[in-house]
């Protein structure tokens, strides 16, 4: 992957946990019973999260 397209890859990713965070981070302080009912509902973007996360860290990796 070339340079320029890491940067994208990494930006896209950083934008992703960020928005997972506003929306769930809220939610989570209301209660583990509200913060699993929104787990349930917003699966999809736990799954997104996660895979910027995971993006992150092997593009972090030097080979």
């Amino acid at each position: 992957m070339n340079r320029s397209t890491k940067l994208a890859v990494r930006l896209l990713a950083s934008g992703v946990i960020l928005v997972g965070a506003v929306v769930l981070l809220p939610e989570v302080l209301g209660g583990l019973e509200r913060l699993l009912r929104i787990i349930r509902i917003n699966w999809w973007l736990l799954v997104l999260v996660a895979l910027a996360a995971w993006t992150l860290l092997a593009l972090g990796k030097k080979r």
